[in-house]
């Protein structure tokens, strides 16, 4: 697929160079999601957004790749997705190959590069209705979630909780961690990604991780477009061995720190936060990523 794409970004190049002058047809772009579907692979496509947009929505937005480098110590440096679509001197219709801390491989490219502007009132206000409705509805939503979760089945179970109600899906996941497994390997926290869950972050995993079998909580993912009703049903492996793999991380304390890098971050930007807040610090130039 990468040649593919390559091929034709060098064959829309020479067009742009010459062949549109002389009114030659453009090259037809490949098309992905036949060539993804031969592949066995999945293909989709982002809308146009900005690169903290990109960056928020997690995934592919926050995806990496490791570029050799004689300078660094391990002769190779992270190059983080984000910079390679748009940072100085990325190019459309490059084909650019990058990983997630989950082992996901994305190929991907760039195929816009639409200047700043700014919207007019048409343009901007269905995207304003939708985050205004987002934001308004999370109150409800918690409320409905708390509901559910104080109904005396749902100490039973999240089925018989919302039984007849055709809205709610419940389902079962798990088991998973906090953290990813690469995390340790990799030195980079990275919350886990369990599947049927949409981007959780760590007010989600704090609430699972708080529970004791049984008991029921409520927590929104990162974004805060979702929230979850949260049954405990087990923790694998018990209290009593995961002490005793704490105890044995002495000798090799990297997923320790790992943690605690996470647990640092969040507490330096919470400070930050409320030092922009206490002493009303405006930044001239935008937060890098």
């Amino acid at each position: 697929m990468a040649q593919d794409l390559s091929t034709y970004a060098e064959l829309n190049a020479v067009w742009q160079a010459r062949g549109q002058a002389q009114g030659l047809k453009a090259p037809l772009p490949p098309d992905v999601s036949v060539i993804a579907q031969k592949q066995g692979l999945e293909s989709g496509q982002l809308p146009l957004q900005s690169a903290e947009e990109a960056f928020d929505g997690g995934g592919l937005g926050r995806s990496f790749d490791f570029l050799p480098d004689p300078g660094s110590r391990f002769g190779m440096r992270q190059l983080n997705w984000v910079e390679m679509i748009y940072g100085q001197g990325a190019v459309s219709q490059r084909a650019v190959k990058s990983r997630d801390m989950e082992g996901t491989r994305y190929i991907s490219w760039r195929t816009v590069d639409q200047p700043e502007f700014v919207p007019t009132f048409d343009t901007a206000r269905p995207n304003v209705e939708r985050a205004w409705k987002i934001i308004a509805g999370r109150e409800l939503a918690r409320k409905r979630a708390e509901e559910i979760a104080a109904k005396p089945a749902a100490k039973e179970s999240l089925e018989g909780a919302v039984a007849g109600d055709e809205s709610l899906q419940v389902f079962k996941i798990g088991p998973f961690f906090w953290l990813s497994p690469q995390a340790a390997s990799s030195g980079v926290p990275q919350i886990s990604q369990p599947a049927g869950i949409v981007m959780p972050g760590n007010e989600f995993m704090s609430a699972v991780f708080s529970l004791q079998p049984g008991a029921t909580a409520v927590a929104f993912n990162e974004p805060k477009t979702v929230c979850y009703c949260i049954r405990l049903i087990d923790v694998e492996p018990p209290a009593e061995k995961l002490k005793e793999r704490f105890v044995e991380t002495k000798s090799d304390p990297r997923m320790t720190a790992v943690a605690a890098q996470d647990e640092f971050s969040r507490s330096f930007g919470t400070w930050i936060e409320e030092l922009e807040s206490r002493y009303q610090l405006e930044w001239k130039r935008k937060p890098r990523r």
